[in-house]
Parts: structure tokens; sequence; C-alpha cells
């Protein structure tokens, strides 16, 4: 299975695919040990899907959350929201 890139999916993948996976300059594929997900897979799924590429935006997160009907999020306030009123 070759990646598809813009056109983020969720689906499953095999261990030994993923590490045999190589990127540029021979980097492979690695577990974010800092992330910590503050909405459902669905929402990032959503967000991926509108961006045409996996993200942590927290625009395009809040708008997926909505879109979904899930507000409940563990996001703060949206501050960039605030400065501009």
């Amino acid at each position: 299975m070759r990646p598809r890139f813009g056109f983020p999916e969720l689906g499953s993948v095999s261990l030994a695919e993923l590490a045999s996976a190589k990127a540029r300059l021979g980097l492979g594929i690695e577990r974010d040990l800092w992330f910590k997900a503050r909405f459902p897979l669905s929402v990032y799924a959503q967000a991926a899907c509108s961006a045409g590429h996996i993200t942590e935006a927290e625009r395009l997160l809040r708008q997926a959350a909505e879109a979904l009907g899930n507000s409940h999020s563990r996001l703060p306030p949206d501050t960039a929201e605030q400065e501009r009123r």
C-alpha cells in the first residue's frame, strides 16, 4: 500500500509496513511521545480531510468538532478569536 498524500483516511496498517517506511533522509516513523489528544479521533479525521493532511491546527479542530456536534474538548478558549473582537 502506498500513501496517498493529500487524501487522509482512517484505516489499518501493518506494523511491519510502518517499520519499513522511510521518509527523506532515511528517517523512519516514530511515536510522538508528547502528543495528547484533545478530541476524539473522529474530530482529527474530519480536520485532516478538510485540510488535506494531518493537522493539529486549533481552528480546523474546532471547526471539525462543531461540524460533528462534538463541543466537548480539552482546548482552552480560542484566544485568537477573542483578540479579534
